[in-house]
């Protein structure tokens, strides 16, 4: 049995993607907005705006870091402790998801260009890429930091990372 603890008001265009560290839930926005809701009161959450879509989140597992795909093709670090951010990358088309690998090093970033983007921690510097045929719609990296699995509409590939 399940019951509602709270719920979360003030999307005008809806949520996307939302990403949970502790007490605090991180919410982006179709419109642009994520925002920061502290469990532990009913106060109104944090808000940064930005000036593209957030389709995608990330917790990193090291660090104070929240990675961010929008529907620009930009990549931010968004710092969980306070208003900091940095541009960290950018793609050619919208980017439908990011994932941090279990260790914090890298980072996964997919999208509607086709490709399958690693990137490093903390400048983003673009470690490799891997095309594909489509768009590539999710991400996730096994918890040994050894595969990224890709899902596309009719499939899904297993890329084994070699170190």
């Amino acid at each position: 049995m399940s019951l509602l603890a709270r719920d979360l008001r003030g999307y005008p265009d809806g949520v996307k993607d939302i990403a949970v560290k502790g007490y605090s839930i991180w919410t982006g926005g179709l419109d642009a907005c994520l925002r920061c809701w502290d469990q532990r009161s009913i106060t109104k959450p944090l808000e940064y705006q930005f000036e593209s879509q957030i389709m995608s989140l990330s917790y990193s597992p090291q660090e104070d870091w929240l990675l961010l795909g929008m529907a620009n093709g930009q990549q931010w670090l968004q710092s969980t402790s306070d208003s900091q951010r940095q541009l960290v990358g950018q793609k050619d088309s919208v980017i439908l998801s990011v994932k941090f690998s279990p260790f914090g090093q890298w980072w996964a970033s997919v999208g509607m260009d086709g490709l399958l983007g690693v990137h490093s921690m903390p400048v983003g510097a673009n470690v490799f890429q891997v095309p594909e045929t489509s768009p590539i719609l999710c991400c996730d990296i096994s918890s040994n930091n050894r595969l990224i699995v890709t899902g596309f509409s009719e499939h899904a590939s297993v890329y084994q990372m070699t170190y």
